[in-house]
């Protein structure tokens, strides 16, 4: 153990660790110029719309620091073009090249996952809401729940661990931090915790665990809870349209970069409303349970997005705030093992069990303004 001692909570433990092994996908770019020298035209031959977006000014927002230490930022209401097939890499020749991963531009490959996975819509959001700066740490969770799940600790990493995103949490391990936190700070609790007993479950009964129990909807809850999806891409975009809101190098870990570990959160540089990680480190839990985006049908055929108002997950066929745990829920923002296609503002994790946890998957706490 050397130094460390011990006692301390954050120090390396005799522990087996899990193994992790990944297959990193490539991803490759291209490049092309053809120039005329001597005072010649320079002509820059791309893909189409291939300037790259802005950068845009960050936001002074308000923010409160919890009883934990969870530095809250006040997002605005406002409205936004949620998802849509962004294609990165342009412009394209030289397969050598590294581009600057933030542009949006028009060519031969997409990085939609599905035509009905990604259909871009107009989401409102009537309401303010607070979003935690970072993904909640493994101290923090510790100061709440008492336990340390995580795969990449002290013992791991050779370094205090306190500061890393938690993981290997489930979707209901993230909803009763929320719960224990709005109690501890008594605050309304926003979720069912109760789990079936053995008889409810030979009466052939539902369980509602995970269901919205502080308000009507969980936009109405006052207590913390996990940000809905369309939360979620409206903070991580903060006023940009692209796949990111700045160069994927500067702004994220993942597969190319981070050493196949988990990372310090807010090391990275922050988006307009100065929130960290909102893209890499770890996938993040939403509130919604996965299923595709509504859409309704053009007069050609094709398929358009309905614009939705303070949308909180698909109906399912047991009613609109049911949130089974029989059906996934979404994850965002992808990980420290994810390649460049999926570190992006609209890619959807969708294959997820509220019960089940990995070493890739974590969560940030949000609520609704008063």
């Amino acid at each position: 153990m050397g130094l460390c001692s011990r006692m301390s909570l954050w120090c390396n433990r005799d522990e087996q660790r899990e193994v992790i092994v990944r297959n990193q996908g490539h991803s490759i770019s291209f490049y092309f110029v053809a120039a005329a020298l001597l005072g010649a035209a320079t002509f820059v031959v791309a893909c189409s719309s291939s300037k790259k977006e802005a950068p845009k000014k960050s936001v002074a927002l308000e923010t409160k620091s919890n009883s934990v230490g969870i530095d809250m930022v006040k997002i605005p209401a406002g409205s936004f073009m949620m998802a849509g097939c962004e294609v990165v890499g342009c412009p394209k020749d030289d397969p050598f090249a590294k581009v600057d991963e933030s542009l949006n531009c028009t060519s031969s490959r997409t990085d939609c996952k599905g035509f009905k996975d990604e259909v871009a819509h107009k989401v409102t959001l009537t309401g303010a809401f607070y979003l935690s700066k970072t993904e909640v740490t493994q101290k923090q969770y510790y100061a709440v729940m008492g336990s340390r799940p995580s795969t990449f600790e002290s013992e791991e990493l050779g370094y205090r661990s306190e500061n890393n995103p938690v993981e290997r949490v489930s979707w209901f391990d993230a909803i009763k931090f929320a719960n224990a936190l709005s109690k501890k700070e008594g605050l309304p609790a926003c979720y069912d915790e109760r789990n079936l007993s053995s008889l409810q479950a030979k009466l052939g009964l539902k369980s509602t665990k995970g269901n919205v129990i502080g308000g009507k909807t969980v936009y109405a809850c006052k207590g913390y809870r996990l940000p809905t999806e369309a939360e979620w891409e409206y903070a991580a975009r903060a006023g940009t349209k692209g796949a990111r809101y700045g160069k994927l190098d500067d702004i994220a870990w993942y597969g190319g970069n981070s050493g196949e570990k988990t990372h310090p959160v807010g090391k990275k540089k922050p988006n307009a409303f100065g929130l960290y990680d909102m893209l890499g480190n770890v996938d993040e839990w939403c509130h919604d349970r996965y299923w595709h985006y509504p859409t309704h049908s053009e007069n050609d055929g094709s398929y358009t997005g309905t614009p939705q108002t303070n949308p909180e997950g698909p109906k399912g066929r047991w009613g609109h705030r049911n949130l089974s745990n029989h059906f996934a829920r979404v994850t965002r923002g992808g990980s420290w093992r994810s390649t460049p296609r999926y570190v992006r503002a609209a890619p959807r994790g969708n294959n997820r069990f509220p019960s089940f946890g990995d070493s890739f998957t974590g969560f940030r706490l949000a609520r609704s303004a008063p």
